[in-house]
């Protein structure tokens, strides 16, 4: 099985000798951290200014958390659940995808990330099964009125 950097869904248009997320994993940069260093350092490859305008969003988001929290970090796990509740009910989501952010925003041990890589298989298998349409989940065209 290849390794995740040796495999890149969509082509291979940012392969790199280092690759942008293993510099977010080793800096242990956060995720508003990690979109900025990400459009900035791909801006030349893709979309040009338009990227370094999601950098500055990102970089902007960044700016109003420190300025209100003081840090873009959680401190404490039961916050981190009470905002993880509230994400889940503003997106619509079910037990199975809240219990999978869970367990991404405050895994502590490797057999987690196996239980979440577990959850998300579960995921795309029913989505596989799923008749919808891409809107709902599913994956057949939506079919127009005849």
């Amino acid at each position: 099985m290849p390794t995740a950097n040796q495999n890149q869904v969509g082509g291979t248009h940012y392969k790199t000798a280092y690759e942008h997320w293993d510099l977010v994993v080793f800096t242990d940069m956060g995720y508003l951290e990690g979109n900025i260093t990400k459009y900035m350092t791909r801006w030349r490859k893709k979309d040009g200014v338009k990227d370094l305008l999601k950098a500055l969003h990102y970089l902007n988001k960044l700016i109003e958390v420190y300025a209100i929290y003081g840090s873009a970090r959680m401190q404490s796990h039961e916050r981190v659940m009470e905002e993880v509740a509230k994400f889940t009910i503003a997106n619509e989501l079910n037990a199975r995808e809240q219990e999978f952010i869970e367990i991404l925003c405050v895994y502590e041990a490797l057999e987690e990330l196996y239980e979440a890589r577990s959850l998300l298989g579960a995921m795309m298998e029913q989505a596989n099964d799923r008749p919808g349409t891409p809107e709902d989940g599913g994956h057949h065209a939506r079919q127009e009125p005849i």
